[in-house]
């Protein structure tokens, strides 16, 4: 009787450390997968109906913005994401990406003049697009979730840091419910 409890002791102790020695060699794995290259979605150029490159620049100034390039009589644009703010929900990255892509769509003056910086109406504007793109044409989530992109962003209002390695400059709040109510033709 005594051997069985030994027994029944040693094999959950074996099955415990078992399960936890994996857990080590999975975890980290899992982080290197999406360290640096995070899964944001596609973003389409409506104009000439072809996706738009990804760059992939740890030392950007801010979370993510737009390249604009002319060559010949193409017009390419390049989005460029900083991978290296892992304090961002998931949600929240999709959204400051989709956020390029609006601009993107809605071909604002800002992108074509490198010195030129984003009017605060052009800021809500890709705001708004952006939260409607994700939410009634990629159905990439829902109101709910957009509640988890509210919560980032009064974590950055409260960082003026962090804020800055966001969107490069102060500007006036976010209001996700707003964009909620606007439509844009798709």
């Amino acid at each position: 009787m005594m051997g069985d409890v030994m027994c029944r002791n040693i094999t959950s102790r074996l099955t415990f450390f078992s399960v936890a020695f994996l857990f080590t060699l999975i975890f980290p794995t899992t982080q290197s997968v999406y360290a640096g290259a995070p899964r944001l979605g596609e973003c389409i150029d409506k104009e000439q109906n072809r996706p738009v490159e990804i760059l992939h620049q740890e030392n950007l100034k801010t979370y993510a913005d737009v390249i604009f390039r002319k060559s010949g009589g193409k017009t390419n644009y390049i989005i460029r994401i900083n991978p290296t703010h892992y304090y961002l929900s998931r949600e929240t990255q999709q959204w400051l990406f989709y956020r390029q892509c609006g601009r993107i769509n809605q071909k604002q003056n800002s992108i074509k003049d490198a010195q030129a910086r984003i009017s605060l109406h052009e800021e809500r504007e890709a705001d708004c697009w952006a939260i409607d793109y994700m939410v009634n044409v990629e159905k990439l989530m829902t109101v709910r979730q957009i509640e988890r992109i509210n919560r980032d962003i009064e974590m950055l209002e409260r960082n003026s840091e962090r804020w800055r390695a966001i969107f490069g400059a102060r500007r006036s709040r976010v209001s996700t419910s707003e964009c909620l109510e606007r439509k844009f033709d798709w």
